[in-house]
């Protein structure tokens, strides 16, 4: 009986290899031969010259979010895929090599930006009032996620949860870490997912958002506050049945409060850790550099500061 195989040719994938390359997916590599491949398609994937590596996949990025920019009645997954393409521009935009960029192609990015802020304000006008409601296997908001959690544990068998907020980390800053992240473990997956956050984006409304597992509208006496997160994060696992002493709640200043977090999770019946680490927000507050500047803070720290730590005490504690 013959076998049953698909067969795709490099014409078939040569356009989806340079999207993957072009949005970040996939990073190009060194090669001895890499000026003779210039004109073949491989090219995409090779390193050459850095300063045209850059301004080609500038141009190429620019273009992509000029053709993949969701449309007034997009669904609200082409947005949160898009946010990670608009993250992947404003890195390269700050990037040393963005002092090269040619005139006609600052223009296009720029009417892109322009595009974009009109766009989503227009989009979050008629459809960001219904996303509260959508189910929340897969997260849409941050207050889906700790019911995803749930889902977690008694779907998937993750009895150890621990959820780390980042406060006051944007998306762009986010995937400068998760490059840190590969070389530091590259030996472990890492699913990405992207959720709305709640208008008006301020610290206290979303942490809490997250920590009660609801909107705000339940806690409209606290909108100014973080104080009452640790109960509210007791409060939600408790109505999922969790005892007091299965869950812990820690905010993390400074370095002393790993101690703390070695502490919470030596204890057998703890099983669920939220953590709030507060770094990059005072980093925020207080940088004059720019983009540029934050991006090189929250790369160095992801190298060498606590998180680094915080993640490897967990990893032998949960896994």
């Amino acid at each position: 009986m013959p076998g049953l195989y698909t067969y795709l040719s490099t014409h078939d994938v040569r356009p989806y290899v340079d999207t993957l390359f072009v949005e970040g997916h996939l990073a190009p590599i060194s090669h001895p031969e890499a000026y003779r491949l210039s004109n073949r398609w491989v090219a995409v994937g090779l390193k050459k010259d850095p300063v045209a590596d850059w301004r080609n996949r500038f141009d190429n990025l620019v273009t992509l979010m000029e053709n993949s920019l969701p449309q007034d009645n997009a669904r609200y997954q082409e947005w949160l895929a898009f946010a990670r393409r608009w993250a992947e521009l404003v890195i390269l935009r700050f990037e040393e090599s963005a002092a090269e960029i040619p005139g006609e192609v600052r223009e296009k990015y720029e009417a892109v930006c322009h595009r974009v802020d009109n766009t989503f304000l227009k989009w979050v006008h008629q459809r960001y009032g219904a996303l509260h409601s959508q189910p929340a296997v897969p997260p849409v908001m941050l207050h889906h996620i700790p019911r995803y959690l749930v889902h977690l544990r008694e779907k998937e068998a993750h009895k150890k949860i621990a959820l780390i907020v980042i406060d006051g980390l944007a998306f762009d800053q986010w995937l400068v870490m998760q490059k840190v992240f590969y070389e530091r473990w590259p030996q472990f997956l890492f699913h990405e997912h992207a959720v709305f956050a709640w208008i008006p984006t301020l610290t206290p409304v979303s942490r809490q958002a997250i920590f009660a597992g609801k909107p705000p509208l339940f806690f409209p006496g606290n909108l100014n506050a973080t104080d009452r997160e640790p109960l509210l994060w007791a409060r939600f696992w408790s109505d999922q049945g969790l005892g007091k002493e299965e869950v812990a709640y820690i905010n993390i200043v400074g370095n002393g409060d790993l101690d703390k977090v070695a502490e919470s999770i030596s204890y057998p019946k703890v099983s669920v850790v939220g953590l709030v680490v507060r770094k990059i927000d005072e980093v925020m507050h207080g940088m004059k550099l720019g983009t540029a500047g934050m991006h090189n803070q929250v790369r160095q720290w992801a190298k060498t500061g606590i998180l680094s730590t915080l993640l490897d005490l967990l990893l032998k504690a949960f896994l």
